[in-house]
């Protein structure tokens, strides 16, 4: 079986080739399913988990990331929301 391209050129068709290909990357988007499905399930919380306060977590999320270097009491001041 051939792929005809024009009247005088054509590319021959491996249908098994295409068929063990496409195999392969079944099985790859088969394995990427269930690892994305278990990351997935594993940050679930649990369902006993009391909610959180909002303005605990945007005080969280402000003042406690590591990486960034330390903002100062006024820059704190101006972004956490007044008691």
């Amino acid at each position: 079986m051939s792929i005809k391209l024009a009247a005088d050129s054509s590319i021959p068709a491996d249908m098994e080739a295409y068929e063990t290909v496409a195999g392969q990357e079944e099985i790859y988007l088969e394995e990427v399913e269930e690892e994305v499905r278990a990351m997935l399930i594993a940050d679930e919380p649990p369902v006993s988990q009391a909610p959180l306060d909002p303005l605990q977590v945007i005080e969280e999320l402000i003042t406690g990331d590591g990486d960034d270097p330390p903002l100062s009491d006024d820059a704190l001041g101006q972004m956490l929301p007044s008691s």
